[in-house]
């Protein structure tokens, strides 16, 4: 895999062979990071930075669910389950898009639990429910690196962290 340059959602640019990999090895170092167990970790979105934005991923490069063990798919469930609910109990985030694509080749399986905002509802900006995700991603990617909500997106993360390790 060739090395590219990513920044990430503080505006810092980082060259990396492969974006799974170099959260993993980071660990709590990782700004956003919220919990890590033997086979996943989850994070606030590398390059995204809306608030309550959560990536859960697996540490073994496979892109789908199927190639699961059996070990990583009953922790999977319990961690979608336990996140889900800091997002809703911690953030108040009353709504969330789960969406996991599988043409990452050679990437690792991560499940993105994307908040959905009142802000998000412009349909004359970004569209309609789902069909909004990918301008609402740009849009965040784009004009949210402030660094007042950067500074929320890591008081965010800091708080499902303190909820999910007690």
């Amino acid at each position: 895999m060739p090395k590219r340059i990513i920044e990430d959602f503080t505006g810092a640019k980082k060259e990396m062979d492969c974006i799974g990999c170099a959260i993993t090895e980071a660990g709590k170092d990782q700004p956003g990071y919220i919990i890590e167990t033997r086979l996943f970790h989850a994070h606030q979105d590398y390059e995204i930075p809306i608030i309550g934005f959560v990536v859960l991923s697996t540490k073994r490069h496979i892109i789908s669910f199927d190639e699961f063990t059996d070990e990583e798919a009953a922790e999977f469930i319990g961690l979608v389950r336990e996140i889900r609910r800091a997002q809703r109990q911690v953030l108040g985030i009353e709504t969330v898009y789960f969406i996991q694509e599988e043409n990452n080749i050679g990437s690792h399986f991560h499940l993105w639990f994307l908040p959905r905002y009142e802000w998000m509802n412009d349909e004359a900006k970004f569209g309609k429910k789902l069909n909004s995700a990918r301008p609402v991603l740009q849009f965040s990617k784009t004009h949210m690196k402030t660094p007042k909500n950067i500074a929320a997106v890591k008081e965010a993360a800091e708080k499902l962290r303190v909820y999910l390790n007690k």
